[in-house]
């Protein structure tokens, strides 16, 4: 059962009640376009609880409030990983490992989120605030 859709620009995520994610279209390691739903690569047992999508990346949230991001564009580091690598399979922010997640939103090229302590994040372009 599906219990969140989210779309921006030409790409679309769906979670489902068991926490698994599913990502179209997809860019294989080849450069192959997958137009039809894929499901996402986590760590075991890990269940996304939600997620948001900006402009060819998106950002996902675990039950335990990790986030990990994923996308083809991190030009301006929008993945949150302190670089400006592209990564094709989602991969756990670091820097938030021990803060746990509970919202999360992306821009353009840019993503704020908010921990259980009231804490907010931001990274990525901050041209226009």
């Amino acid at each position: 059962m599906i219990t969140q859709i989210k779309a921006k620009g030409h790409n679309s995520l769906v979670i489902t009640k068991l926490g698994k994610s599913y990502y179209w279209p997809m860019v294989a390691p080849s450069g192959e376009i997958i137009p039809r739903p894929v499901e996402l690569s986590l760590p075991y047992k890990c269940q996304i609880v939600t997620a948001s999508l900006g402009y060819n990346f998106a950002m996902l949230v675990s039950k335990s409030g990790h986030v990990f991001s994923f996308g083809k564009d991190n030009s301006v580091g929008q993945l949150g990983h302190g670089d400006t690598e592209a990564r094709l399979i989602p991969t756990m922010i670091e820097g938030l490992r021990n803060e746990k997640v509970v919202s999360i939103s992306c821009g353009y090229k840019h993503t704020i989120c908010k921990t259980g302590l009231g804490k907010t994040y931001t990274w990525g372009w901050g041209g226009r605030g």
